[in-house]
């Protein structure tokens, strides 16, 4: 055998022996590379199922809290239902102080467990206050009143709200808003109620300040002004006629519902469909 040949057959042996690691190394590279593929697969898996099920159990949760509402609401309309009948039945009847102690009761029950719930009863504090000839009886009518209102006017001014805190004020007497261009004066001063004026103190254009009456019937939730993206709501809590003391709360529009207000809506929707403003009157 030649060089040339032995050459030859060495060079052979190399190329299989290298083609023995390159397919032995391969294998194994391809066996790794398969069970890294398998592992991250099992864990996506694993993770998808996870998902899965923790979407369940917030489906589940989410599905159970509606229900619960849904109970509620419906023990609530029957509740207020039977409490408003049961109110209006005994108002009609005939009685005496004891009738009148149940009506006070019914009417606290209406009041307290309805008190973030936007419905004015005022009608029915009016009729109850009519009919009540006991001062003690309606002086105690006055208290139920002024409690849930001062619930919700705490509850109302616990984030971005204000409070004046109680105010002794006289006829003429004015109030200034915290952090907004207003100013309540006081323009009537009555036994059982006041009038009071809502003044701007920048804007030029009002011409004629807006005037409400306030008495101890007002709940901040359905008895407030709206100024912008804040109401205001004045509370009456004592008046012998001369000097009334009066509390003043502010608190973020949001937080109670709007009246039925054509004008206003008429506005939004030229703005918002003919980029119109609206003149003013």
């Amino acid at each position: 055998m030649n060089e040339k040949e032995q050459n030859l057959n060495r060079l052979e042996r190399r190329l299989k022996k290298w083609d023995l690691i390159i397919k032995t190394f391969g294998t194994l590279v391809i066996a790794v590379i398969g069970g890294f593929i398998t592992l991250i697969g099992y864990r996506m898996e694993s993770s998808s199922t996870a998902s899965a099920e923790r979407n369940k159990a917030i489906m589940a949760i989410s599905d159970s809290w509606v229900k619960q509402k849904e109970l509620d609401l419906n023990l609530g309309i029957k509740m207020l239902e039977t409490l408003i009948n049961q109110f209006l039945q005994k108002s009609t009847a005939q009685g005496g102080r004891e009738a009148m102690t149940q009506q006070l009761l019914l009417l606290r029950l209406i009041s307290i467990n309805f008190q973030d719930t936007p419905i004015n009863l005022r009608p029915l504090y009016e009729q109850l206050d009519r009919q009540l000839v006991n001062k003690e009886q309606k002086v105690q009518l006055r208290e139920i009143a002024m409690e849930v209102a001062q619930r919700q006017a705490f509850r109302m001014t616990f984030q971005n709200g204000w409070q004046s805190g109680k105010v002794s004020v006289k006829k003429d007497d004015s109030i200034d808003l915290a952090e907004l261009p207003y100013k309540i004066k006081v323009k009537e001063l009555g036994k059982e109620q006041l009038r009071v004026e809502l003044i701007s103190l920048g804007n030029q254009d009002q011409e004629t300040p807006l005037e409400f009456g306030v008495d101890y019937f007002d709940m901040p939730l359905v008895d407030n002004t709206k100024l912008g993206d804040k109401r205001i709501s004045v509370l009456q809590l004592d008046n012998d006629g001369k000097k009334a003391t009066i509390r003043v709360i502010t608190f973020d529009s949001y937080l109670a519902a709007d009246r039925f207000d054509i004008k206003e809506m008429t506005k939004d929707y030229e703005q918002t469909n003919f980029g119109m403003s609206q003149p003013k009157d």
